[in-house]
């Protein structure tokens, strides 16, 4: 931890988690929350804020609803399904085929396994409401 950076202390007088990385980024000039104006990171915790504040469910269940929510279109990709949230975008699972690299370091070629990886497509809506902010 960067010397001189106040930490809140949770109950047990131990720092918490969220409050470490807020303290880090902060000494290191970083804005916390991407909604608060860009140039930050929204992580899991700040979703379940804004779901807090925004429905008025408890912590608790926020935090619930993320997960199940999360856990939905994990289940959905693992099986290999198509995942559209309509003015959002779609995930989507695609198999890459066996190919031959090459070792950088020695020059050596290698076999790279067949995989599958994961893409996202943003919604006309998403790109437009990005551009959108972008032009402020």
């Amino acid at each position: 931890m960067e010397a001189g950076v106040a930490v809140p202390r949770g109950e047990r007088g131990r720092p918490q988690r969220r409050d470490l990385t807020e303290a880090r980024n902060r000494a290191r000039g970083w804005q916390s929350g991407a909604w608060e104006g860009g140039g930050g990171s929204m992580i899991k915790a700040d979703i379940i804020d804004v779901v807090h504040e925004k429905i008025g469910f408890s912590r608790r269940e926020a935090a619930e609803v993320v997960e199940a929510a999360l856990e939905v279109v994990k289940e959905a990709l693992q099986k290999g399904e198509r995942v559209q949230i309509v003015g959002f975008g779609s995930f989507l699972v695609r198999p890459k085929k066996e190919r031959v690299g090459r070792n950088p370091k020695t020059g050596e070629e290698i076999v790279i396994a067949p995989r599958k990886v994961l893409t996202f497509k943003p919604s006309k809506i998403l790109r437009d409401q990005v551009n959108h902010n972008e032009a402020r």
